[in-house]
């Protein structure tokens, strides 16, 4: 009986950890800061990611939504992109956005990939207007040294 209920307990917490990441929850928009979302399909064989590259000066991995305090802003964007199972696969690019962001707004990252190549742009999230330049450039082989590459972009951004 006690294994019986053991199990039940399990299986309803894990139900309950799962729903939750089903549905993110929403938070207000601080005041004067505008909120940021990155890109991700990664269902399927195809997987694509579009992110910040950089968090406090320093290279970041792709992250969930976070807010950032509106203004001019220079962005680092990678993009990621490889096909599951299929070893030695990934493709990267990188782009550079001089924008200014506004206060009370939710952008995204979006992209549209053809062939070898990927163009990147920032639009609001609510309405989908696109509010940068569309960035289009060749998806390449990861860099050999990608860590000290990365650094390098970091220092010129202000997220």
């Amino acid at each position: 009986m006690k294994v019986l209920i053991l199990r039940l307990i399990i299986v309803v917490n894990t139900a309950l950890l799962v729903s939750c990441s089903l549905f993110p929850i929403k938070t207000e928009i601080q005041e004067g800061h505008f909120r940021f979302e990155n890109f991700k399909r990664d269902k399927g064989l195809d997987r694509e990611y579009v992110y910040l590259l950089c968090y406090r000066k320093k290279p970041s991995d792709w992250f969930e939504p976070r807010q950032y305090i509106a203004g001019e802003h220079v962005l680092w964007v990678k993009a990621h992109t490889n096909k599951r199972s299929v070893k030695n696969s990934a493709k990267e690019a990188y782009v550079n956005f001089d924008i200014k962001l506004l206060p009370d707004k939710s952008y995204m990252l979006n992209r549209e990939i053809d062939k070898n190549s990927i163009s990147i742009w920032i639009q609001e999230t609510e309405t989908g207007n696109v509010v940068s330049e569309v960035k289009t450039v060749d998806l390449e082989r990861p860099f050999l040294m990608q860590e000290l590459h990365d650094k390098k972009m970091c220092d010129s951004s202000t997220i």
